[in-house]
């Protein structure tokens, strides 16, 4: 819920996250196949970075994987 509220993300592009989509070193994420839209990429913000940096990876491909 938080990083919907830091990156302007849409629960779709959530669920559809990557981890490779995620570009710490630059500070980006690449929003792949969005509503109505060509891929672009959106900045990664103070809040944002801890966020992503704490969260628990798994063996999933995916940032927010569904059980």
């Amino acid at each position: 819920m938080k990083l919907a509220l830091f990156t302007g993300m849409r629960r779709r592009e959530l669920f559809k996250l990557r981890w490779e989509d995620l570009d710490s070193d630059r500070g980006f994420i690449h929003i792949r196949d969005p509503k109505g839209s060509q891929d672009h990429k959106i900045p990664l913000n103070s809040a944002a970075r801890p966020l992503l940096r704490a969260h628990p990876r798994t063996d999933s491909p995916f940032v927010f994987p569904i059980c």
